[in-house]
């Protein structure tokens, strides 16, 4: 069913802004203060609009054990848009005497947050308000970069040079949202990503479809400038320059999903604003890039990796993953090559 309040917003914005950039576009969609999806429909849970490892209790116990087997474990943890609150919750449990601090663009999800324990605090994590240097220990996100706002580019590559030519935008057509390619932007997160592209995508095809956020190399910038010493885990669905991802690099369209978890046309979800989440593929070799461009040393792995690498078990930790609420998820969580991590060191 439609929502025709969010519709007539979001026709609204557009046509105040005229042509909008995908980008900002989908900032509204997804955060406009209470109105966009996440102020005012999502449920995440397994009955909800969509579920992450996040839920299930056998993740939040790996990474505590990745975090132990690291000697951070009952220092600083700071969770970037933790949604539900249940890896808060689960982490906790087995690390009660983590300074645990959360942030969250959602006022609503915040609060779930905010119930568990801790300290919560609402805010975006380019606009982070914490100090220099002032977390030490772990930063720490799961599936939070797909939620940055992300432009859409087609790239142009005739062997000679990469080039993008042209980006996605959305405008109003006939009483409707619409998309559209347009001549890109031509500012400097284009020509950074255009100069990525040529140097490590060289033989991008020609029409290719990527979907890179902007706010990217600030949120990385951000959470490196308040952690003091420790580590940077982030992780969610992407690609980067493994076998295991090859299949996965370049998509022609962006996904949308719908609440009943389904993927849906770009039609279809200009037509339900405020009650659709829009998530893209990560580019996780340009995310370590940046990182390393900023003279931090980073690593990436598939999630099952990740997790082979670092844990560390004790006779304690055995009889904790044989709980029957632990245990169904540990051989998926090990075995998984479907999230990539990206740890970055400081």
């Amino acid at each position: 069913m439609v929502d025709t309040t969010g519709l007539e917003s979001m026709l609204n914005f557009v046509r105040v802004n005229g042509t909008v950039r995908f980008d900002r576009y989908m900032d509204e969609h997804l955060f406009s203060s209470g109105r966009g999806f996440y102020d005012n429909a999502v449920v995440i849970s397994w009955n909800g609009h969509f579920t992450t490892y996040a839920e299930h209790p056998a993740f939040a116990y790996l990474v505590y054990l990745a975090v132990r087997s690291q000697g951070m474990s009952g220092k600083d943890f700071l969770e970037i848009g933790g949604g539900s609150g249940h890896f808060k919750l689960f982490y906790l449990q087995y690390a009660p005497s983590t300074k645990y601090i959360s942030v969250d663009a959602s006022q609503r999800l915040a609060g779930f947050q905010a119930d568990v324990g801790g300290e919560t605090f609402v805010g975006r994590v380019e606009n982070m308000h914490f100090a220099d240097g002032s977390i030490n220990g772990i930063i720490f996100a799961n599936e939070l970069l797909d939620e940055l706002s992300c432009r859409v580019f087609k790239i142009s590559n005739e062997g000679k040079r990469v080039h993008i030519g042209s980006e996605g935008y959305v405008i109003e057509e006939s009483g409707s949202l619409a998309f559209t390619y347009l001549p890109a932007e031509r500012d400097d997160f284009l020509l950074l990503y255009e100069s990525f592209l040529q140097r490590f995508r060289p033989r991008i095809p020609n029409g290719s479809v990527i979907c890179v956020s902007p706010i990217l190399p600030k949120a990385i910038s951000k959470m490196a400038r308040v952690l003091g010493r420790g580590k940077i885990i982030l992780m969610d669905y992407g690609f980067w320059d493994d076998p295991s991802h090859a299949n996965h690099r370049i998509y022609n369209d962006v996904p949308f999903f719908t609440s009943d978890d389904l993927r849906c046309t770009l039609d279809e979800a200009l037509k339900n604003p405020y009650e659709t989440d829009i998530t893209h593929r990560i580019d996780f070799e340009f995310a370590k890039w940046i990182a390393e461009g900023m003279g931090f040393p980073a690593r990436l792995f598939n999630i099952g990796d990740y997790f082979e690498s670092f844990a560390e078990v004790t006779e304690g930790d055995k009889r904790i993953l044989q709980r029957p609420s632990i245990s169904q998820g540990i051989w998926e969580l090990t075995t998984s090559i479907s999230e990539v991590v990206l740890e970055i060191t400081k």
